[in-house]
């Protein structure tokens, strides 16, 4: 019986998949079995040996781990939100709902903190990708900006700023109004800038531009003037 029960207790080591929270959980139920006198001192130490491995090994590997999300130069691009976002609701009403209502979202400053030199367009996103306990993708990326599923550039929009000096500020259009097409929450299509990008290695993208100095964005996709979405945004020239 108590051979049955090591048997069962060990069979998850003969997996490389071996998390550190299973690890730990494991560790627990052979500690639980000891005091049930069900397994010997010795065959506990032995399985909190291997189990100490693998706990110790994923520390390190957690440790190591960068963050996800943008980076240029080996350094971290720090993500910004919308401070506020202003309706232009006479634009419709002038125009008797034909055109030229919908939302600016804004940003304070009239350049971003996150500077990129102009010969020197590469950007590489890291998305360490998880699985959910339907087996689904998922990234702590996700989690950090509010949506579900990015799994790779694609998910992202490349897209440029406008600038109002005189108020030291950056917006874009995150809505439009109309009564041909209604009220759309989200940036138009129309806005995206192309951009190439191929992965390296494992959940890391090379992503690389060709661009005139200003300000620019990488957004979520779907990011609209009501979204806490992150706005990774970059000053080209400075």
């Amino acid at each position: 019986m108590k051979k049955f029960l090591l048997i069962l207790i060990l069979i998850p080591f003969l997996s490389f998949s071996q998390t550190n929270s299973e690890a730990m959980k494991k560790l627990q139920n052979s500690k639980e079995l000891l005091e049930m006198g069900l397994i010997s001192q010795k065959e506990f130490d032995s399985i909190a040996n291997d189990l100490k491995a693998i706990i110790l090994s994923s520390k390190v590997v957690e440790k190591d781990l960068e963050p996800d999300g943008f980076y240029i130069e080996e350094k971290r691009i720090i993500p910004e939100k919308f401070a506020e976002s202003k309706t232009d609701i006479w634009g419709a009403a002038l125009t008797g709902g034909l055109a030229g209502g919908g939302t600016k979202s804004i940003l304070v400053g009239k350049t971003s903190k996150n500077k990129v030199k102009v010969d020197n367009q590469v950007f590489t996103l890291r998305i360490n990708k998880n699985v959910d306990v339907a087996g689904n993708n998922i990234s702590s990326i996700s989690q950090q900006q509010f949506f579900s599923d990015a799994q790779s550039p694609n998910d992202f929009a490349l897209v440029r700023l406008n600038t109002n000096i005189k108020k030291d500020e950056r917006w874009i259009k995150t809505g439009s109004m109309s009564l041909a097409s209604g009220y759309s929450f989200q940036i138009k299509k129309k806005e995206f800038i192309k951009f190439d990008w191929e992965e390296i290695e494992t959940n890391l993208y090379k992503i690389t531009t060709n661009l005139e100095p200003d300000n620019y964005a990488f957004v979520f996709v779907g990011t609209s003037a009501f979204s806490n979405n992150a706005i990774y945004t970059f000053t080209l020239g400075y």
